[in-house]
């Protein structure tokens, strides 16, 4: 089991079964999210408060289908390098995604036609983002590349702080707000 505390005081708690697969997260208000998996730690359901249910289905190891609470469904191609292509809905409305020669994501475009783009720095982190509305979201790693800010389109900046040991201990958003991660020992 682990909790997260942030500088309100309000908790979320999250519990993992003997794989280490998340199984429940419940929010400060109780309210509990359960997860289901396979025998290769797939997520088979994930359940949500008020009941409505996600499922998905697999084949050759990879996510092929899902259908969301709301009952609609959605089918997952890939390409020969295993790279999820297109995301189509069952009235054939379509979202794809596109790759640099490193196999990194760059471009997501959704079936009006509107699309965010991606770019990296030499170490593969995710430098920028940009959305249809060419606002840019960027973002700062340390040496060890951990995300150390992230700064949006309106110039608010969320800094992250690690521990000795490379955990992430807090997150201090852009009105000063400071959200402490705790851990157990296991």
């Amino acid at each position: 089991m682990l909790s997260v505390t942030n500088a309100l005081g309000k908790q979320i708690q999250l519990d993992y079964d003997d794989h280490n697969n998340l199984i429940r997260l419940t929010d400060p208000t109780g309210n509990s999210t359960r997860y289901t998996y396979n025998n290769n730690g797939q997520v088979l359901t994930q359940t949500l408060p008020r009941g409505g249910t996600t499922t998905y289905a697999y084949k050759n190891g990879r996510a092929v289908r899902f259908s969301n609470p709301q009952g609609v469904s959605y089918t997952l191609n890939y390409d020969a390098a295993g790279r999820l292509t297109t995301l189509t809905d069952v009235e054939g409305h379509s979202t794809t995604l596109g790759y640099d020669g490193m196999n990194r994501l760059t471009k997501v475009t959704n079936p009006l036609g509107q699309s965010v783009s991606m770019t990296y720095d030499s170490r593969h982190n995710l430098r920028t983002t940009t959305d249809a509305s060419g606002n840019i979201t960027r973002r700062s790693y340390d040496a060890q590349g951990h995300l150390i800010s992230q700064i949006n389109a309106l110039g608010q900046e969320t800094r992250y702080e690690y521990d000795g040991e490379g955990y992430l201990d807090e997150v201090i958003d852009a009105e000063g707000q400071v959200t402490s991660l705790v851990y157990n020992a296991s």
